[in-house]
């Protein structure tokens, strides 16, 4: 359990400007599957028109622990503009279980199982990350600039500090480098800033979104007609 006795005096946010706790709700919980809720949530958890976003699937899991410590730390640093994307309410009522000031949101859309496997278990990575694309399509659509970050990441300073000083403040997509990879980006941290609503930036996820998407509603026959897809396999 996260007992929040408040933020240090001296918090790791006030160099970069956003030090939000305080500021804004805690204990925020809601599905953001209409965009109205998606509004809501931007509306009482936003700061200065920035978000930080991580994503969590289990109710049980070894990760509820990761995903706590995480909070710890973005409070200890003074960041209240902090929410965890969950697959289902019961996730963020495990959530609030151990940590009751944390914002929490899920999203409800309906998506075929063929696509993602199990989208009701506890885990359902795969719907999770299409979900996080989606989350990030939609925020950076609405004009609020988002960080996201893996659940098992660690901040040691203020990020904001060089997001928006330097070359980076001039960046409106930025990830870090996946070592070994030919797609030379990881999504355990992507910032998305200042950018236009139908801009290459909002493009890239929402493509992203898409894609998926349109696969399903055609009922896979894109895929059987490419060879990619068994019309016998359970999903992907």
């Amino acid at each position: 359990v996260v007992h929040d006795k408040g933020v240090n005096a001296a918090q790791a946010c006030e160099e970069g400007g956003y030090c939000s706790w305080g500021k804004v709700a805690k204990g925020w919980r809601g599905d953001i599957n209409e965009s109205k809720q998606l509004r809501k949530m931007l509306q009482d958890i936003s700061y200065k028109k920035e978000i930080i976003l991580t994503h969590f699937g289990g109710t049980r899991s070894h990760w509820m622990d990761v995903v706590l410590q995480l909070y710890t730390e973005m409070a200890h640093m003074g960041y209240g503009h902090f929410v965890v994307l969950g697959r289902h309410g019961r996730t963020c009522d495990a959530v609030g279980k151990g940590a009751p000031d944390a914002n929490c949101a899920w999203d409800s859309s309906p998506l075929h199982e063929r696509m993602f496997g199990d989208t009701t278990g506890e885990g359902a990575q795969e719907v999770l990350w299409h979900l996080h694309w989606r989350i990030i399509a939609r925020v950076a659509r609405a004009g609020v600039n988002i960080l996201t970050l893996d659940n098992d990441y660690i901040l040691f300073r203020d990020p904001y500090v060089h997001l928006k000083r330097g070359p980076f403040a001039h960046h409106h997509l930025l990830c870090m480098h996946e070592g070994g990879s030919p797609i030379n980006c990881n999504a355990g941290f992507i910032y998305v800033q200042n950018v236009a609503p139908d801009g290459p930036v909002s493009w890239v996820f929402k493509r992203a979104t898409e894609v998926a998407l349109r696969w399903m509603d055609d009922d896979f026959q894109f895929l059987y007609s490419l060879g990619r897809m068994d019309k016998h396999s359970p999903h992907l």
